[in-house]
Parts: structure tokens; sequence; C-alpha cells
């Protein structure tokens, strides 16, 4: 009961950090009035997994607000939160995760300046290292690649399909499809002063063209039958 009571309270907390989130923030900070101090840090690796970036998580009682703090990919958090430490009563940790605390009048600003110093840190700095296996070059992506991999199966809960990373590709074009165009296919240029192109196929998903023409993500190589034809199918997973 115990157990059911805890869950329930990390579900209610990380519902209604969700919902203070702001999107644009490298950063994320959120504080609420009571929330359960046990459950903080659960609450901010939720965020993390959720948004793909360091999350702090504070608890407000009687006025000081205070909280943990999980990080992603190669952003240090401690150094991070102590950038910002003539606004913190306390803090400690290390580069992964943190604790801290303010006074709740300081929270904002926090936000501010610790999303501002985060801005001078490279793009790369945020892809998550844990579920990536690598990077692989274009020639590599064959299906002598496929058959080592199809050894690996089945793949699910507890041997999740490996997925590679794709760093600064150029955007050649992104075509819809479907007949509601709720899938997008993207042609991708590894090597922008290469011509070979590949191609990753995301569903269920509507994608634009970035601005500068540019993206890094992971994906997942997988085999697609169709007709009794056999090819690789490259799966976009996430966009960093």
């Amino acid at each position: 009961a115990l157990n059911a009571l805890r869950k329930e309270i990390e579900a209610d907390t990380t519902a209604r950090a969700m919902c203070e989130v702001s999107t644009h923030d490298k950063v994320i900070v959120v504080a609420g009035e009571s929330w359960n101090e046990g459950v903080v840090g659960i609450v901010a690796s939720r965020l993390v997994n959720h948004f793909q970036k360091p999350a702090i998580v504070l608890s407000i009682h009687n006025g000081i607000a205070k909280g943990s703090g999980r990080s992603i990919g190669n952003v240090d958090l401690y150094t991070l939160i102590k950038s910002q430490e003539h606004l913190l009563a306390k803090f400690g940790g290390h580069k992964m995760a943190a604790g801290l605390s303010m006074n709740l009048d300081n929270v904002e600003q926090f936000r501010t300046l610790i999303n501002e110093a985060a801005q001078e840190l490279h793009p790369d700095d945020f892809i998550p290292q844990s579920d990536i296996l690598g990077e692989l070059e274009s020639e590599s992506i064959n299906f002598e690649l496929l058959e080592l991999l199809q050894k690996f199966e089945p793949y699910g809960e507890g041997n999740p399909r490996p997925r590679f990373l794709l760093r600064d590709a150029h955007v050649v074009q992104i075509k819809l499809f479907g007949s509601d165009k709720s899938h997008s296919r993207l042609e991708l240029r590894p090597v922008p002063t290469l011509s070979k192109t590949i191609e990753l196929i995301a569903f269920r998903r509507v994608l634009e063209c970035p601005e500068d023409k540019q993206l890094s993500c992971s994906y997942t190589v997988n085999k697609n039958e169709f007709n009794g034809k056999v090819s690789m199918q490259l799966m976009l997973e996430r966009l960093f």
C-alpha cells in the first residue's frame, strides 16, 4: 500500500511538474508548493527522459525552494548550479546529479541565469550517452550490419534495439507521406561535402526542415520486407 501511494505521489507530482515546464529552456527548472521532497529526484529523472534536457525540480515549503537536479549527456549540472551560487542557500552533488536550496524569491532569476549559462555549452553535450551505441560511417550501413543486428534479436523490453548517432547531417529534403501525410521521409547527407545521402523514416511524426538545414538524431537499423523484397530501413528515434 505504501508503494502504491508513493507511485501515486510520483505520478501526480510529475504531471504537475510537466505543466510548469518552459519547453524553450535548455535547463528545466520547475517549483511547486508542498511537492513531496522524497520524490523530486525521481520526477527530475522523468523530466530528463521526456524532454531530453537537464531538469531541476524544487519543492516549496515556508518560502524555501529545495530539491534535486538530474543531468543528461555531457552536461556538468554541478558546475552550472555552482555558477549561480550567489542565489543559493546550499548546494552539493556531482556532474550528473545535485541537490540545492534557495529562497523562493530567487527561483525565477536562478532559472533565467542558469539557462543563460547553458547557452555557452555545445549542443553535442546534450546528447544522451547511455542509450546510443555510437556513430556509423554511411558505408557501414549495409546488409552485413543488418545480419549482425539480427543475431541479437528478439529486441524489446530489457533488450532495446541498438541506436546509432547521426551528427550534424545536412537536410536535403523532408517529404510527408501516407494517406493523411502524417509520416516523414528525411533525405540526409551525413557528410555535407560528399554527395551520398541516406533516408530516414519517422512514422506518425510531421517534421519540418530546420532553418539551418542541419540536424543531429539517433536512429535504428531495421529490416523492411515488402512484396517479397528485403530492404534496409533506418528509423528516426530522437532529434537533438
